[in-house]
């Protein structure tokens, strides 16, 4: 049975056939049904009213889908690379900074986030410090011009980590990410993080709503969507523990971070 979420070929630019008048679809150009067979993904074999078959990805929006409309913006050598740099995904890493940190530890985190290949849409430096100056902190954060940064003062004693990314969250929800990171100033951020995580989500097809770390919050992910779902963390509860109870089948989606990104393995 088709979902009401679903994914159809029928108009896909992508979808292979034998020939311009073969109404068979074969497979697909860039390799998505493969990947999404690969991943358990039901794929349908569907038929219109034409006679017409094709294949319906289901349960799944399809991130590789383009239409003929689309196609006639581009020329047909450029639609794959296109395609993949539009699919890049959006992601926000905060940088958690506290009394025991220094500046030059916070920029040993900046600087490994900087040389990403995918270089995340914002950047939050959660600041919990009373001895770095706002002018201090600022002055340090101008000579990163590569990032969009920002940096959020929390600084009441009682907040506990997780309400702290609760507060950045609300304030950056509006910036589009599919995904938010936690990292502590000091941690050098490995170099191909963010294309595992673009290899997780787009090639491995891997659906999760909360990736813990063995310990520690070094590259905790987050589905930003699942977050304002369940209002994160709030009344105490850990958004892992909402997810479990509250989705269908919610304890397959919490998954060790090392899983989603093999480079943060512990």
């Amino acid at each position: 049975m088709i979902n009401e979420v679903h994914t159809s070929c029928n108009d896909c630019i992508f979808a292979i056939r034998k020939n311009n008048k073969e109404k068979t679809q074969t497979g697909c150009k860039i390799g998505k049904l493969d990947s999404y067979k690969a991943a358990g993904t039901e794929i349908i074999e569907a038929y219109d009213d034409f006679g017409k078959e094709f294949f319906v990805i289901n349960n799944r929006v399809c991130i590789g889908k383009r239409t003929k409309e689309w196609g006639k913006e581009y020329s047909p050598d450029e639609w794959e690379e296109i395609v993949k740099k539009q699919s890049k995904i959006r992601y926000q890493i905060l940088v958690i900074l506290d009394e025991k940190h220094s500046l030059e530890e916070l920029n040993k985190t900046l600087k490994s986030i900087e040389n990403q290949d995918n270089i995340p849409t914002i950047v939050t430096v959660v600041n919990s410090s009373y001895a770095i100056k706002t002018e201090t902190m600022i002055e340090n954060m101008n000579a990163y011009d590569k990032l969009n940064w920002r940096v959020q003062a929390i600084v009441m004693s009682d907040q506990t980590l997780r309400q702290k990314i609760d507060l950045v969250i609300d304030a950056t929800y509006s910036q589009r990410f599919a995904i938010y990171a936690t990292f502590t100033a000091g941690h050098i951020v490995p170099q191909e993080f963010s294309s595992e995580l673009q290899s997780a989500l787009q090639e491995r097809m891997i659906q999760f709503a909360v990736a813990l770390p063995s310990s520690g919050t070094e590259g905790m992910m987050v589905s930003s969507v699942l977050h304002k779902k369940h209002g994160g963390n709030a009344f105490f509860i850990p958004l892992e523990e909402k997810i479990k109870e509250f989705e269908e089948n919610g304890e397959d989606y919490i998954m060790k971070s090392e899983f989603v990104c093999p480079c943060l393995k512990q």
